[in-house]
């Protein structure tokens, strides 16, 4: 990131997100720690349920790493340099 600035989701979008029923959502190179944070935040706030694709062993480090338990959500792995 360019700035150590936090970023915060306006509360009244918040609200709007909380009235939806959370979304599947796909989670690109899912293994790197900012993407998991972001994940993380949105699971805790019942927006979106995950799909991790990437390297399998580096998403569950990740996740260890944050000590958050990732076992209910689907892991595809996929290499990324197999897009290249």
């Amino acid at each position: 990131m360019l700035s150590n600035k936090e970023i915060v989701c306006p509360n009244n979008l918040l609200d709007q997100a909380h009235k939806k029923k959370g979304v599947n959502a796909a989670i690109v190179n899912a293994g790197l720690p900012l993407p998991m944070l972001s994940v993380q935040d949105a699971v805790k706030e019942n927006l979106i349920t995950p799909i991790f694709i990437g390297n399998k062993k580096e998403i569950l480090k990740c996740a260890e790493d944050l000590k958050w338990d990732i076992s209910s959500f689907q892991i595809i792995h996929e290499l990324m340099n197999n897009l290249k």
